[in-house]
C-alpha cells in the first residue's frame, strides 16, 4: 500500500481513485463550493484502519477558474486505530528510500528528521523526511511523516508505537500574484 502512495504521489502512477490498491472505497467526501476532495478507503486485509487520499486543483495549473482545473491528489493518510508495536522506524525509511533531511514550506533544508513535541502530545514522535529522488524521472517530490507515540512511564511495552503515516506531494508555492503572472505569460506565448 505504501508502495503504491509513493508511486502515485511522485507521479510515477495515475491515482485513479476506484481502481487502486488502498481497498475498496468506502466514501468520497467534500463540500458545496469547494474544489477538493476527500476519499476513504477501507481495507479488509488491514480493518483497523482510516485510509484516505485528498485531491485539490492542480497547483501546477495557472487557470483563473479552479471548477476547470484537474484535480490531483495531494495527500495519503494512514491512521492506525490502535497504534501499532514493532513497527522499525529505520526499515520504513529504508524501504521507502528517505533522505536523512526535510523541506519545510519555504523550501528550507533541515537535517535530521525527529521534530519536537509540544502539549497536549508529549509522547507523540514525529519523524518528518523528504523521499529520495529516484532514476526513474518522477515528477514530484515527496514528503513523508511518520507518527509514533513513545511509551508512558509504567507501560508494559516500552518501545514506541506507530500511530499513522502521511504521504504529501510538495508542490512549489505560488502566490495568487506568480499565478496571475504566469497565467498572462501564457496567453502571450499563445498564437492570436
Amino acid at each position: 500500500m505504501l508502495d503504491c502512495a509513493m508511486k502515485i504521489f511522485r507521479g510515477d502512477s495515475q491515482f485513479v481513485y476506484d481502481e487502486i490498491g488502498f481497498g475498496d472505497l468506502k466514501d468520497i467526501y467534500s463540500m458545496p463550493g469547494a474544489y477538493w476532495k476527500q476519499y476513504h478507503y477501507y481495507s479488509s486485509a488491514l480493518p483497523m484502519m482510516n485510509i484516505q487520499v485528498v485531491t485539490e486543483p492542480d497547483p501546477t495549473n495557472f487557470s483563473d477558474d479552479w471548477a476547470l482545473v484537474p484535480l490531483v491528489p495531494v495527500s495519503f493518510y494512514l491512521q492506525f486505530y490502535s497504534s501499532v508495536y514493532g513497527v522499525d522506524r529505520r526499515e520504513l525509511e529504508g524501504h521507502l528510500a528517505l533522505e536523512a533531511y526535510w523541506i519545510d514550506g519555504e523550501g528550507g533544508r533541515h537535517e535530521g528528521n525527529s521534530l519536537p513535541s509540544f502539549p497536549p502530545l508529549l509522547r507523540q514522535h514525529v519523524y518528518r523526511y523528504r523521499a529520495k529522488e529516484q532514476a526513474t524521472s518522477s515528477r514530484f517530490p515527496v514528503d513523508v511523516d511518520f507518527f509514533y507515540f513513545e511509551p508512558k512511564d509504567g507501560d508494559e511495552n516500552r518501545e514506541p508505537s506507530l500511530y499513522a503515516i502521511k504521504i504529501t506531494r510538495s508542490y512549489p508555492y505560488i502566490t495568487p500574484e506568480m499565478r496571475k503572472k504566469k497565467r498572462e505569460e501564457e496567453q502571450q506565448k499563445k498564437p492570436d
